[in-house]
Formats: structure tokens, C-alpha cells, sequence
């Protein structure tokens, strides 16, 4: 239990620190979005084992299934935003269409009631 809770504070201090590290793609970076997020779930993984008593192997494979359903979650987002604006864009054109379609009434419907007109 001496040497745990020590433990856990290092690991603790070294999730937070890189968490406040700047993360993207390019030479500018140390880590990745997905590379850093992996550092910092493998860190947690063994956190959770050490205060468990458990296999890391177990948090970290729950914590790759999470990030399966997640990436799949956003998957599903970014199909659904597309197929919303595609609705959209296919809404818009009705309605422009439509519109044409009305003008275009209108117009017959001036020009029978001017033909309808006594002369």
C-alpha cells in the first residue's frame, strides 16, 4: 500500500501533464490527437489495475472497445449530418422549383383574366 499510493500520484501528475501538451498532426507536435489519447487511456488502464488489483490488459481492451463505439458513434454522426444536408439541399430545390411553378401560374392566370377582358 507505501508504494501505491505514490505510484498513483506519478501516474496521476503524468496524465496531467499530458493532457495540458499541445497535440496535432505535423512535425510542430510530440503526439498525435490518437496518439496522445492512447498514452493517456494505457496510463489510466494501469491506474485502474493498480487500485483493482485486475489485469491492466482488461481496462485497456474495454477502454479500445469504447474507442471502437465511439469512432463508430461519430461514423454514424457524420453519415447522418451529410444525409441531413443533402435533405436540405434537395428541400431547397423543390422549393425553388415550386416557386417557379407558381410565378408561372400566376403569369397564365394574368394573362387569361387580360384575354377574358372585354376590349
Amino acid at each position: 500500500r507505501e508504494l501505491l499510493e505514490p505510484h498513483i500520484r506519478l501516474i496521476d501528475k503524468e496524465i496531467a501533464r499530458l493532457k495540458a501538451m499541445a497535440a496535432g498532426l505535423g512535425s510542430e507536435f510530440e503526439f498525435t490527437p490518437e496518439g496522445k489519447q492512447r498514452l493517456i487511456n494505457d496510463l489510466l488502464a494501469h491506474r485502474a489495475a493498480l487500485i483493482s488489483g485486475r489485469p491492466a490488459a482488461e481496462f485497456t481492451a474495454q477502454t479500445r472497445q469504447l474507442g471502437h463505439l465511439q469512432g463508430q458513434y461519430e461514423r454514424t454522426i457524420e453519415q447522418l449530418r451529410n444525409n441531413l444536408e443533402d435533405q436540405a439541399v434537395q428541400i431547397r430545390q423543390q422549393q425553388q422549383q415550386l416557386e417557379r411553378q407558381r410565378r408561372d401560374h400566376e403569369l397564365l392566370i394574368q394573362q387569361y383574366r387580360y384575354l377574358r377582358l372585354p376590349h
